[in-house]
């Protein structure tokens, strides 16, 4: 049977907030997950060993991050680290480190990248080297189905200013991972921080990452039209906090959690389209949507509410843009979910893009909270 632990600590001194984080670690730990906040940045090659020398038999994974989440708290704004370690019987781990440089691996790469027979995949990426989407396909079709959880690092302002690990590897780019293979069950949860307004559009013409019409029109004269068909309440957020959700897949209706959320960012200088956070397809479908404290809480109530045991540990990869800053609250989520499943370890970090299953496809999502859970195989 597998054992977790976790453990938070916002020491200033690097060293000294690892040893208080890892206070209640096994010292025959198979895995040690950590995530450090930015402002420890420079410190994580001497982390890493440290680390190592703690916990010597264990395989070490993780990145750097605005933030970091553990022991109930969801830490912002310090100085801090959060780590979950793990006694796993039985269980292989298989650490990888990929250089982008040479395009996006292969299934066949991936296949040796994860192991023999994955349950799933840990992955974290540098959000200014790797593009999600041209790993996401290949990587997926290499699980065969098991679940892919993790996020893109978050913190650093340019190329070089986040730091990822796995294994004997450090790198300022790229992505690291790890395969799981073995007697564990991994079960995710998604949460969304999203409403949609508006009807959904077709995508009639696109360039790079503009939207040049939608449903024949331009894009300001169909965002005027949902702007005036809303609430005041509603029109004051289209202001503030106005995104774009993306179709998953072809489907006859549209509800709420069948979008992806992106950015939108703006109207070009040239005042040619509407410009979006990611390469729209013509014919697409997309909808208008709007980031709202209260229909975050509903989704995420919503989700922890689904019928299910009590995991061993859970890994939380949740957005920049939610945690204080959206809920007007510290710890929300990480709150929710002790509410739920008790005094489970925990141990998560702030993305710049989570990445999780939607019906047993990895995306990249935004704004969103994934949950990913261990529990036992008999």
């Amino acid at each position: 049977m597998t054992h977790f632990s976790s453990g938070l600590s916002l020491n200033p001194d690097a060293a000294v907030a690892l040893d208080e984080a890892l206070s209640d670690s096994a010292e025959d730990a198979d895995l040690a997950v950590l995530f450090v906040s930015h402002h420890h940045l420079r410190r994580v090659p001497e982390l890493v060993r440290q680390l190592r020398g703690s916990l010597p038999g264990s395989v070490v994974v993780g990145c750097t991050a605005a933030g970091v989440i553990g022991a109930d708290r969801e830490v912002e704004d310090s100085a801090s680290l959060s780590i979950l370690t793990g006694s796993l019987p039985g269980i292989t781990l298989t650490p990888f480190c990929v250089d982008p440089s040479g395009g996006a691996p292969s299934v066949e790469a991936w296949r040796d990248h994860l192991g023999a027979a994955p349950r799933g995949c840990l992955l974290l990426s540098d959000p200014y080297s790797v593009d999600l989407q041209q790993v996401l396909a290949p990587l997926g079709e290499a699980l065969g189905g098991a679940p892919l959880v993790g996020g893109q690092a978050s913190g650093g302002r340019r190329a070089g200013t986040h730091a990822l690990f796995a294994g004997e590897e450090i790198a300022w780019g790229g992505l690291v991972g790890l395969g799981i293979s073995g007697p564990i069950q991994i079960e995710t949860r998604v949460a969304q921080g999203c409403r949609p307004i508006g009807a959904p559009m077709f995508v009639t013409a696109c360039e790079g990452n503009r939207i040049l019409s939608l449903d024949g029109r331009p894009p300001i004269e169909a965002l005027r039209e949902v702007y005036t068909g809303l609430s005041p309440v509603d029109q004051a957020l289209f202001h503030s906090a106005l995104s774009i959700g993306v179709q998953m897949r072809d489907q006859r209706e549209y509800h709420p959690g069948d979008f992806l959320i992106r950015n939108i960012l703006g109207v070009p200088r040239d005042q040619r389209g509407l410009a979006v956070a990611y390469k729209p397809e013509r014919f697409g479908i997309v909808q208008l949507h709007l980031r709202d404290a209260e229909a975050a809480r509903a989704d995420l109530e919503a989700v922890l509410r689904i019928e299910g045991p009590s995991p061993a540990a859970t890994l939380l990869f949740t957005c920049v843009g939610r945690g204080e800053g959206l809920f007007g609250e510290p710890d929300h989520d990480s709150t929710a979910f002790r509410e739920r499943f008790g005094d489970v370890p925990l141990c998560g970090l702030f993305c710049n893009g989570e990445v999780g299953p939607v019906q047993g496809v990895p995306y990249v999502h935004g704004y969103t909270s994934i949950f990913a859970s261990f529990h036992d195989v008999a």
